[in-house]
């Protein structure tokens, strides 16, 4: 069943002043701004000049009276009730002043980052503060929090200037102000946000009682695409009748592909793809092209993603999973190429990214060897045993293969984030759990349990840096993104602590609980991978989760630069910048259930 709604933009107001960026796929939130359902008359919203207004769908964070809580840049008032959060963010203000007047808190690195001046000196971070880090990180413009739907799945920039949110659903309540119908199970749920207001466009949902969850979307210059997988029927057109469901009667679930016009998110065309065993784990796209790139792995078989066969299969399919990467119509869904890439064991796609110029570069791992993209050379030796992370270059428009290369390890390296930047260089991010060589850069994990990285590879996959970070516990970045002047912001989780650098800098964990997941943000110059600001968020509570997904809106306009981060937490808040203005878990949420969250900087 598909409920499928428009609504206006309403509530609007004056669009939120950039801050410079922190960070790139996922959004979930719902309603910012004016201070909630009751702003208070006293509590205008003419402060937003100097920071941004931080609130929930029906009530403004400073409480159901609707005031505002407003992250003050330059000191600026809030109106007689709105609560202030000072100069730097690095406590956010140890009380509020009753007087409503700003408690600006000591400037001095010690105190922790400053969140209003351009990237600079960097700091380290107070105990116990609601957000630690280091470097001049920007505040948030927005948040917003969703209950227990999942971590979206991924984020984009709409031309228009509006966010367009992939995600699971499991509760049929309000979605950014927007009425929808739970199916069972779980659900497709697929909307468009405005940022100034927090509210959905339109919103876009199918489902019935089986299980339906979505992978991942991406926006193109035909529409979007939107790639997940079902049991069941999924029908994306049941008012008209015109594009005939798909149904897997299968008690497994398989992969389904999907598109939705941008301007309204009316379905355009859905199929399903059933790889034997294997899945489609990605889906990728540019907003100056009309097709995406998918790319996951296929048990020796991949015939169904086309009506035609493969085509070329370069390399031995066989041993386990193989690679499977295609090109798919956004108009239609037709596939334009496919490859398979195999060889002895398993091989598989984690990550893609297509650029302007129609490269795609896709990311992945094997635990066997042989693996051949069609070059002639295997990237290892047939029955290595050693985890193998490799990254590979093709033409988008024709699946040729112009280059690949493999980083060798002892243990897993795992590339879950792929972007690439303007000149074309890739910058993958990930986990990795033991000592690995990037190009001559060698990359040691301190925890045990694996520490996140990042590493930028030219157009070649020549290395150009390499970074890792971790310490008290497990870290892994989950994707990534570069702004129009080439600073890149990786996003994911840790426990206990991590150093992010320079020097000794470190993020530690606000939760009390042992082993509990923290998201971090950490924005890096795009030049050379050092860290210009690093902060992470949650509260003492089991926060749990993490960042997922990053978006950075690289065209011109209001929100030229700004990024959108996406994750979940289970605890009953998580604080974006001081402790005086938490955002609540939904009441509907259930306890101890996943609650997503959205975050604008």
């Amino acid at each position: 069943m598909i409920r499928h709604s428009h609504r206006g933009l309403i509530g609007r107001r004056a669009p939120f002043i950039s801050c410079l960026l922190v960070s790139g796929v996922a959004l979930l939130g719902a309603g910012c701004g004016g201070g909630g359902s009751s702003p208070n008359p006293q509590n205008s919203d003419t402060a937003v000049t100097h920071g941004p207004e931080v609130g929930t769908p029906d009530k403004g964070a400073g409480g159901s009276g609707g005031t505002d809580a407003i992250i003050a840049s330059q000191g600026g008032s809030g109106g007689s009730t709105g609560v202030d959060v000072g100069h730097d963010t690095g406590s956010g203000g140890s009380v509020p002043d009753a007087g409503n007047k700003d408690v600006p808190v000591d400037s001095s690195p010690a105190d922790g980052p400053m969140v209003d001046a351009p990237y600079g000196e960097v700091g380290s971070s107070e105990a116990g503060q609601a957000e630690a880090g280091s470097g001049n990180c920007p505040s948030a413009v927005g948040a917003w929090t969703f209950p227990s739907i999942t971590v979206a799945s991924s984020v984009g920039w709409a031309s228009d200037g509006n966010l367009v949110v992939a995600s699971t659903a499991w509760i049929g309540v309000d979605f950014a102000g927007m009425p929808w119908t739970y199916g069972g199970g779980s659900d497709v749920l697929v909307s468009k946000i405005d940022p100034t207001t927090g509210l959905a466009v339109w919103l876009f949902t199918a489902g019935d009682a089986k299980s339906q969850s979505v992978t991942g979307g991406a926006l193109s210059s035909s529409g979007l695409g939107i790639l997940g997988s079902f049991q069941g029927t999924l029908d994306i057109d049941p008012v008209n009748q015109v594009i005939p469901p798909i149904i897997n009667t299968a008690s497994t679930k398989v992969d389904y592909l999907m598109g939705l016009k941008d301007s309204d998110g009316t379905g355009v065309w859905s199929k399903k793809v059933d790889l034997k065993g294997g899945n489609l784990a990605v889906i990728a796209g540019n907003p100056t092209k009309d097709y995406f790139i998918v790319c996951g792995s296929a048990m020796n078989t991949a015939a169904n993603l086309s009506a035609a066969n493969l085509g070329t299969v370069a390399g031995t399919p066989g041993g386990g999973n193989d690679v499977i990467v295609a090109a798919v119509k956004a108009k239609d869904g037709s596939v334009m190429w496919a490859r398979l890439f195999g060889g002895d064991q398993d091989q598989v796609c984690l990550s893609a990214a297509l650029d302007d110029s129609g490269n795609a570069v896709i990311a992945g791992k094997t635990t066997g060897g042989g693996l051949d993209f069609g070059t002639g050379t295997p990237l290892a030796a047939t029955g290595s045993t050693s985890p193998i992370m490799w990254v590979a270059r093709l033409d988008g428009a024709t699946g040729t293969v112009a280059a690949a290369k493999a980083f060798s390890s002892a243990l897993a390296v795992n590339p879950y984030g792929l972007t690439l930047d303007s000149q074309g260089n890739a910058i993958v991010a990930g986990d990795f759990s033991a000592q690995v060589s990037f190009g001559g850069q060698t990359l040691v994990p301190v925890s045990t349990n694996g520490d996140a990285f990042a590493v930028k590879l030219d157009t070649s996959l020549a290395t150009l840096w390499a970074r890792r970070w971790g310490g008290g516990g497990s870290a892994s970045s989950k994707a990534a993104a570069v702004d129009s002047n080439g600073r890149v912001t990786v996003v994911g989780a840790f426990v206990s602590t991590a150093d992010v650098g320079p020097g000794t800098t470190v993020l530690t964990s606000h939760a009390t609980l042992p082993n509990v997941l923290e998201s971090f943000v950490l924005t890096l110059d795009g030049s050379n991978g050092q860290t210009l600001c690093a902060v992470s968020y949650g509260d003492p509570a089991a926060t749990g989760g993490g960042a997922a997904s990053v978006a950075i809106n690289r065209s011109a306009g209001t929100n030229k630069d700004h990024a959108v981060i996406g994750g979940a937490f289970v605890s009953s808040t998580i604080d974006f910048g001081g402790q005086t203005h938490p955002l609540a878990a939904p009441t509907l949420a259930a306890k101890g259930s996943y609650n997503s969250y959205l975050l604008e900087m």
